[in-house]
C-alpha cells in the first residue's frame, strides 16, 4: 500500500513537470517571437532615422540570442 502511494505521488510529480517544461517551453517561444518583433522594429526605426539624418541607435540585441535555439 505505502509503496502504490509513493508511485502514485511520483507519477503526479512528473506529469507536473511536464506540464511546467510545456509552460516554460511556450513562454520562451513567446518571448523569442516578440523579441523578434521589437527588434525588427528598432531595425526598422534605425532606417528610418538613418534615412532622415543619419542617426544612430544603437540598442542591445539580448533576444536575439535566444532565437537562435529555436528554428
Amino acid at each position: 500500500m505505502n509503496g502504490s502511494w509513493l508511485g502514485h505521488e511520483m507519477r503526479s510529480v512528473r506529469t507536473n513537470m511536464n506540464v511546467a517544461v510545456i509552460n516554460a517551453r511556450i513562454i520562451f517561444f513567446i518571448e523569442c517571437f516578440i523579441g523578434k518583433i521589437i527588434q525588427n522594429l528598432i531595425i526598422f526605426i534605425q532606417l528610418l532615422l538613418k534615412l532622415s539624418n543619419n542617426f544612430d541607435i544603437i540598442l542591445p540585441n539580448s533576444k536575439s540570442i535566444y532565437c537562435y535555439y529555436i528554428r
